[in-house]
């Protein structure tokens, strides 16, 4: 038995807890539509990701530091252009909503 596979003192094991989901790096299977979130965007747009859909949906998560991010981000411009009709891009982030504003503005996000 693994460390994780060890029962607890009430005989469960980790992620049987009642009310506790067991966390894993397994989505939906391909093809099939992801659990639906309704979010609100940083300028207080609804935000729909998930559930089924016509368009794919890529979420990219960045930051407003990151050089590899800012590298991306003409292709994912591109993209969301080129691709408007397949594909919707979201980005994520987490962080101060003024620096990721500012980002946005110059970024011509």
């Amino acid at each position: 038995m693994t460390g994780t596979d060890t029962p607890n003192p009430a005989g469960q094991r980790a992620g049987d807890e009642p009310g506790i989901d067991r966390v894993t790096d397994a989505g939906p299977a391909v093809g099939e539509p992801s659990p639906s979130f309704q979010l609100r965007g940083i300028q207080s747009e609804a935000v729909a990701i998930g559930g089924p859909s016509e368009r794919a949906t890529l979420v990219f998560f960045l930051s407003p530091t990151c050089p590899v991010c800012k590298k991306l981000l003409p292709v994912l411009k591109a993209m969301q252009r080129d691709e408007r009709r397949a594909v919707s891009v979201v980005l994520a982030s987490d962080g101060e909503r003024a620096e990721h504003l500012r980002f946005v503005t110059e970024q011509g996000l």
